[in-house]
């Protein structure tokens, strides 16, 4: 999993880890230097890529990555 999230780009990967800390979108920006509109678009992007290369899109994809477990 950890390879995974050192796979994303560093903004996304900030804008991921300021969210998974508790920071609000806000403060994100405010601490990468860069617009809250940015910071968003950043966590949704590395969110849609994990996703993806989870395999948790489309439909049936969640019972599929339980049974991988």
């Amino acid at each position: 999993m950890i390879k995974l999230l050192l796979s994303l780009p560093s903004k996304q990967r900030a804008a991921l880890a300021w969210t998974l800390d508790g920071f609000t979108t806000q403060e994100s920006a405010d601490a990468m230097g860069i617009s809250p509109e940015a910071a968003r678009q950043n966590l949704s992007r590395a969110r849609a890529t994990l996703k993806t290369r989870l395999g948790l899109e489309g439909p049936g994809c969640y019972e599929a990555a339980e049974g991988d477990r």
